[in-house]
């Protein structure tokens, strides 16, 4: 129906690539790029989330913002791209972020992400069920993410046999994977039958298998099965590691001709520790490009060179048709744990 509903429309945006400047020089190592957050105090739309799902309208909450369109951004590109111009560092944040590990998987949230390996949910209960059956896995159909005491007594141990206790295994109070509130959203629906998937504690050793180790058992196993216990074996241990901790440095920049004055913003961060990140990387697949990015050591009030300024165009989009892992993720918002 949202789909049925929607009609698209353009608005755009402006990016410049700036650079540091020593003794009037521009400084082409150094280079900062950065996009319209404001003209003449006014914030602009800057992306199809200030928009409504019907795609035309800004949100009740947006009205506020400049709807920019391609005419007027090349305009207003123009005007800027000019020797007259000033580019001058208004204002830089820097602040220390946390990231929390993800919760133990329980049966939506393994659907979803078996998804990545290309599995459906259909292969995906198939696999699990072969690994259930044989002892390499705990009982797949749950709506818990909770471990239980001999489960977290191995999970901790392997963590800190291979990845250390000083900086990968924080103390218990620490490692919750979660934040309370968001417990407490599960706790709401989750009949807390089983514990969450986990790998099986191994009879003979008292720990889990580690899916790397040479079996001739585990390596008789379909290929699907073993990329799933992989998946799952990475979840149990990054579920008690330490939270990812990075430094978020944001830059205003004000751009000024004339009666013109322009807010461009630019961001980038910076791993300080990976933590869980270490043993599990899907967790932060849609972020790793705003990872990646970083901004150069600028100060307050420093002037800066531009070498290019471009209006781009964009049209907002309808919501996403349903694949089976945003499906199932509809439905755990529902309340269905285990789909």
């Amino acid at each position: 129906r949202e789909r049925l509903l929607f009609e698209p429309t353009s608005y755009a945006s402006l990016e410049v690539v700036l650079h540091k400047t020593e003794n009037d020089l521009v400084v082409q190592r150094d280079e900062i790029s950065a996009r319209l957050y404001s003209v003449n105090g006014t914030t602009v739309a800057m992306s199809g989330d200030d928009f409504t799902s019907q795609g035309r309208q800004l949100k009740p909450q947006s009205v506020h913002k400049l709807h920019l369109k391609i005419d007027d951004a090349r305009e207003l590109a123009d005007a800027l791209d000019h020797e007259d111009t000033q580019w001058k560092v208004v204002d830089v944040k820097s602040t220390r972020k946390q990231r929390d590990p993800p919760r133990p998987y329980r049966t939506s949230t393994l659907q979803q992400d078996a998804s990545r390996l290309g599995m459906s949910v259909s292969d995906c209960m198939s696999a699990a069920q072969q690994l259930y059956e044989q002892g390499w896995i705990s009982y797949m159909r749950t709506d818990s993410s909770t471990l239980s005491e001999d489960a977290e007594t191995v999970v901790k141990s392997t963590v800190v046999k291979t990845y250390g206790r000083t900086e990968y295994c924080p103390p218990s109070s620490e490692a919750s994977g979660s934040k309370a509130a968001k417990k407490k959203k599960e706790a709401k629906f989750a009949q807390e039958a089983h514990e969450a998937i986990r790998p099986a504690i191994q009879d003979e050793t008292g720990v889990l298998f580690e899916p790397n180790s040479h079996s001739p058992r585990f390596n008789s196993l379909p290929d699907s099965c073993q990329r799933l216990y992989q998946l799952i074996y990475q979840r149990t241990l990054t579920c008690r590691m330490s939270p990812l901790v990075t430094n978020q440095t944001t830059i205003q920049i004000e751009g000024t001709r004339d009666a013109t004055a322009t807010i461009f913003r630019a961001s980038g961060s910076v791993v300080i520790h990976r933590g869980y990140t270490q043993a599990y990387e899907n967790d932060v697949h849609d972020e790793s490009e705003e990872l990646r990015r970083k901004v150069p050591p600028v100060g307050e009030g420093e002037s800066l060179g531009d070498s290019e300024i471009r209006a781009i165009e964009h049209q907002t989009k309808p919501p996403a048709r349903y694949t089976e892992a945003s499906f199932v993720k509809e439905l755990e918002t529902l309340g269905v744990g285990r789909p």
